[in-house]
């Protein structure tokens, strides 16, 4: 899509979602191509096994999705579980991808990362691990842009310095989310 403000129909393309309640409600649309489809379930939508009816070209293809309150799931910047994120030292201003390496800085200089995903639905709150030591979750709700993304706000644990590629989970709801990773000089 062209803006945040996603459409109901992208390349031709439409999509509704008919909640476990029987109640059809048509999803907004971020991306679409010959080969793939992304979508925002509707807000309303019911727990329960939802049919998903995708709509392009005169022709309907039929799914199923178990909709459920919470499931974080991290977004992935390539095929290696690279997290779509970036690192911004509190003090200095700095921001640094995390398709490089990340200083963690220091207590009197620290270092946040930002992290998105999906998935957090009414969760009000989260936890972290980053290398498998408990982070500091700052912020987790709705990044405020784009409908259906969340963003996670962490402090980087100065005690990981050195630790070089290192894993980033978040739990929301009882429930880990995918695995994703971070270089930390």
């Amino acid at each position: 899509a062209s803006s945040p403000s996603w459409p109901t129909t992208l390349g031709g393309a439409t999509v509704t979602v008919k909640d476990s309640a029987g109640i059809t409600r048509t999803a907004q649309i971020a991306y679409a191509s010959a080969a793939q489809l992304n979508f925002v379930v509707p807000g309303g939508t019911v727990n329960g096994v939802a049919t998903v009816t995708v709509t392009a070209g005169g022709s309907s293809t039929t799914g199923s999705l178990n909709v459920v309150t919470t499931y974080p799931n991290l977004f992935m910047d390539n095929s290696s579980g690279l997290a779509a994120a970036y690192a911004v030292n509190i003090q200095t201003g700095q921001v640094t991808d995390s398709s490089q390496p990340i200083s963690v800085g220091s207590a009197s200089s620290p270092v946040y990362l930002t992290i998105v995903g999906s998935g957090l639905g009414s969760a009000t709150s989260a936890t972290a691990t980053i290398g498998a030591v408990s982070a500091i979750v700052s912020y987790a709700g709705p990044q405020g842009t784009y409908p259906g993304l969340d963003q996670y706000n962490l402090l980087i644990p100065p005690s990981l310095a050195g630790k070089g590629k290192v894993d980033v989970i978040i739990t929301a709801g009882g429930l880990p989310s995918n695995t994703v990773n971070i270089t930390l000089q």
